[in-house]
């Protein structure tokens, strides 16, 4: 299971409702894990020792406890709107950094410096020019001393190349526990924004292996089939009472994120792809042919855009989104980083999108969370 958690969705200039955009990937935990991590976390709140199972008078910070969370951008208050999700700040194993303006990295320095009497370690990944950038941010604030006891190593990247975040040592390096069961394969490519953006490509989940009439191996790609529910369950973004959601929505409908909580189409490999802030870029559209799901910019309607032409060397308007989504058969779109420093309406979003968009549109909110 892989659950997004946004913890914002607009651009560079804030909102009341809408800060920068940033998102957890939640890939999930072993119950070694999981048990490990809850009786060190209750030994840590009561001084004693006591079973690792999960009951219901556990916090929802405890509840998440040992979740294996990559952090992707790193605006401001991470730290903050983590706990607002129930989500615990030192289960952050890695942090993809799309590109160095201040509204996707300022917040960098304030996560380490707030996990500074942890025991941790958060692999950096980005562009060459982008990881430079944040190990001298971080030098800066002498971030990277002795006494900061969460450690960051930098894992410079260069287009076309492909990570398995799944093989990775379990952060720990103290601890025999088994790996994450949701493998993650990344793969970054440059996109119109700036000299230091990356898109990230995601693959999540394994192969499973399948034999033929004669017993002979393949792999097995296809859809899981499962039974409808009738609805699906979301914790408002405080952490209150679960809200009643419907399970399924046709082509023709949008989730506006009016809810925290959305479980949408899974497959066995689910493929995903954040465009980070850009241009609209007809290669990246070729490579989010049939994808499952594209988390896209969408900064504002047209006709901002021409009124400020200097937009289309940059970002991308809803128009144009819908129309480029819907020829690349893209499954689901979640549009993000809407501006804040102009006037327009999320439905003005909707209608552009739809006029050429057919697929499934989800329009995320802060603090919604959602399962692929």
């Amino acid at each position: 299971m892989v659950e997004i958690c946004f913890l914002g969705t607009g651009g560079s200039v804030a909102t009341p409702d809408r800060d920068n955009t940033s998102f957890i990937l939640n890939v999930g935990r072993s119950a070694s894990q999981k048990s490990a991590v809850l009786k060190s976390v209750r030994e840590e709140s009561s001084g004693q020792s006591r079973t690792g199972e999960i009951n219901p008078s556990l916090t929802g910070s405890e509840r998440e406890a040992g979740q294996k969370l990559i952090l992707v951008d790193c605006p401001g208050a991470i730290i903050h709107k983590m706990k607002k999700l129930g989500l615990r700040p030192q289960d952050v194993r890695s942090i993809l950094v799309t590109h160095i303006h201040p509204d996707h990295i300022y917040g960098l320095p304030s996560l380490v410096h707030s996990l500074m009497l942890d025991e941790g370690l958060i692999r950096l990944y980005g562009s060459e020019e982008t990881v430079e950038f944040c190990r001298s941010f971080l030098d800066f604030f002498s971030l990277r001393t002795d006494r900061i006891k969460t450690k960051v190593d930098f894992f410079p990247l260069k287009p076309d190349q492909t990570i398995k975040l799944n093989e990775l040592d379990d952060i720990d390096n103290k601890s025999n526990t088994a790996a994450s069961p949701e493998a993650v394969e990344i793969k970054v490519f440059s996109v119109p924004h700036h000299s230091s953006s990356l898109a990230y490509h995601f693959w999540f989940g394994k192969e499973t292996k399948a034999t033929d009439s004669e017993g002979r191996s393949f792999s097995e790609t296809s859809p899981v089939k499962k039974k409808t529910k009738e609805s699906t369950k979301a914790d408002d973004s405080a952490g209150g009472a679960a809200q009643e959601l419907p399970a399924k929505k046709t082509n023709a409908q949008t989730d506006t994120g009016d809810t925290n909580s959305s479980e949408l189409s899974h497959k066995k490999i689910i493929q995903m792809i954040y465009s980070g802030d850009t241009a609209a870029d007809a290669a990246l559209f070729k490579k989010a042919r049939n994808v499952d799901y594209l988390i896209h910019d969408s900064s504002s309607p047209s006709r901002i855009f021409a009124e400020y032409p200097v937009l289309y060397t940059m970002h991308t308007h809803s128009l144009d989104l819908g129309r480029l989504a819907q020829e690349a058969g893209v499954k689901w779109l979640i549009p993000c980083h809407f501006f804040g420093e102009v006037e327009f309406s999320i439905s003005e979003i909707e209608r552009e999108i739809r006029k050429n968009y057919k697929g499934h549109l989800l329009i995320p909110k802060d603090f919604m969370r959602f399962k692929l």
